[in-house]
């Protein structure tokens, strides 16, 4: 029995109401220009910034979205590279060559299309509602296109695995668009009229869903036999009809999310989540010290109360007429204000560092400042080593839930688009791997060449007094994890069956070497004998047995 695809969404929807009272929260004291929970098309007259005093939580998320991207996919440098598991076939010059062709060819991509601005704006929406959501399209002038979601607007779904298997979205496009993109035939009588009308600015509410196609049928190449199928339709479309029914090879939406606390949560959380209440109480705290200073400005005052119709004037210059008759008559502060602004000042700066530690600001501060001189993923992991343990497990999923499918997605838009060279016959049969070499990346990999070093250093003080401790380090061994953590290319290093065909050469050498030096021995030892007058007493003539007198 077919599902109806409203049926899904509204699951989808309802799974995602659970959620919805943080995503709230968390627009409303910290990004107020991210997600929509009210439905609307025109955004610019909803965005309320009246509970926003104090705008530090917003900063903070900034940096950590600049920071990210700087640190792990930043434009102006290489953040990936193409390689294969097997390294002796890494050492092809047509693999080689082809595995270049086809990251320059990607990164080209990605400079030309919208690819860096999404990725930046899904950081952000990372750090702050905890997932993020955004399509990569197919475009015919750029190849490929981003297209971001912001919380409120998508619901998602995950296979058992945790991987998203379908995404819900409601917006709005006006009557001119819907006509355009999917013709006046496809779209609902509504808008047909409407657009009859020329009322082309009208807003209709839309819905998308795409999900994977349980009904297809694997011999047939159509779209609507693809792995995911996407259906479109307008508010007043009758059950049975849609703008469009459209297929897609692979899951085109990446749905990355921060941390995930359960196997069963379908959303994450963020740094945002967890500085909530430091961020409510950052708002508070500015509300009192400007309530305080707002009373010693223009303090509460008291009249004589014998006075009808007191008139008070508070502006500067201004006359009040009071009664003269009563000694303490006359127009007075009530109380006398007198607020500790130091200790306000200390208490918001120490929940702003609160907030600051959720944020991880002072790493990727640091980062951004250090990259405009070049940092290295060495400084970094001796700089912020003990940060860099802590994002590991965030940094593990970005990559995995992020970077890996788009990449995967890009590659394979280009593979069938015919934009990507002939792969070299023995490359067949052989995956392709993704290595990240971006700063972040390699820094990550580099906690673990400081054990390394400690082990090295310590096994070498010790040798000192017991040698055998030697015997416990295997030194190529060493060698190759080093490279391998500090991201050093794989062709720089020698493959075992190289190293063993080098020591058996050095072996012979040194075996050469000798026989060459006995044979040197002996012929002048032989040369020397020749030389020696017999009959004078000599060696020689104690070998021969001769004796003068």
């Amino acid at each position: 029995m077919k599902k109806d695809p409203r049926n899904l969404f509204n699951d989808m929807k309802q799974e995602y109401t659970s959620w919805q009272s943080a995503h709230k929260d968390i627009q409303k004291f910290i990004v107020p220009t991210r997600g929509n929970f009210d439905g609307q098309p025109n955004r610019g007259k909803t965005i309320n910034h009246q509970d926003l005093i104090d705008s530090h939580a917003t900063w903070c998320n900034q940096v950590l979205g600049s920071g990210m991207m700087s640190g792990l996919v930043s434009p102006s440098r290489p953040w990936f590279k193409l390689t294969i598991a097997d390294s002796d076939l890494m050492k092809s010059k047509a693999v080689q060559l082809y595995l270049d062709e086809v990251q320059s060819r990607m990164f080209a991509v990605f400079s030309k299309s919208n690819f860096y601005g999404v990725l930046n704006s899904s950081f952000e929406e990372m750090g702050s509602f905890g997932t993020s959501a955004y399509s990569l399209l197919v475009d015919e002038d750029e190849i490929i296109r981003g297209q971001n979601y912001t919380a409120g607007e998508y619901f998602i779904a995950v296979d058992s695995r945790g991987r998203p298997s379908g995404i819900g979205r409601e917006f709005y496009l006006t009557v001119g668009q819907l006509v355009v993109d999917y013709g006046i035939g496809n779209v609902s009588r509504h808008t047909r009229n409407a657009f009859e009308r020329g009322q082309y600015q009208e807003w209709v509410k839309v819905f998308h869903l795409i999900s994977y196609n349980y009904e297809r049928n694997p011999l047939k190449t159509d779209n609507l036999n693809f792995n995911f199928r996407a259906h479109t339709w307008e508010e007043g479309h009758a059950r049975d009809e849609f703008l469009v029914i459209e297929g897609f090879h692979e899951f085109p939406t990446i749905t990355p999310r921060w941390a995930v606390n359960k196997t069963s949560d379908v959303y994450g959380r963020s740094p945002a989540w967890h500085a909530l209440g430091d961020v409510k109480m950052l708002q508070r705290l500015h509300m009192k010290k400007f309530e305080a200073l707002e009373k010693v400005l223009d303090p509460p005052v008291q009249v004589d109360s014998s006075v009808q119709d007191i008139s008070v004037n508070t502006l500067p210059g201004g006359v009040s007429r009071v009664s003269s008759t009563n000694q303490n008559g006359g127009v007075r502060p009530a109380y006398q204000i007198n607020p500790d602004m130091n200790a306000i000042r200390v208490e918001i700066d120490g929940t702003k560092e609160s907030i600051e530690k959720h944020f991880f600001t002072d790493f990727f501060l640091a980062m951004l400042n250090d990259g405009r001189s070049g940092i290295t993923a060495t400084e970094v992991v001796e700089i912020h080593g003990e940060k860099m343990l802590m994002l590991g497990p965030i940094l593990e999923r970005t990559q995995n839930e992020k970077l890996d499918p788009s990449i995967d997605r890009v590659f394979n838009i280009l593979q069938r688009e015919g934009a990507l060279p002939e792969p070299p016959p023995e490359l067949v049969g052989h995956d392709i791997k993704v290595e990240y070499i971006s700063t972040m990346a390699v820094a990550q990999r580099m906690v673990g060449v400081t054990s390394i070093q400690q082990t090295l250093q310590f096994v070498g003080n010790l040798a000192g007094t017991y040698p055998e401790v030697l015997d416990a380090i295997d030194p190529i061994e060493a060698v190759q994890i080093y490279a391998d953590l500090s991201g050093s290319p794989s062709k720089m290093i020698r493959s075992r069956e190289q190293m063993n065909d080098l020591a058996k050469a050095r072996e012979q050498d040194k075996i050469r070497m000798e026989s060459m030096a006995n044979a040197q021995t002996m012929i002048n030892g032989a040369k020397l004998l020749s030389e020696t007058e017999v009959g004078k007493n000599s060696a020689l003539d104690q070998m021969l047995g001769l004796r003068t007198e």
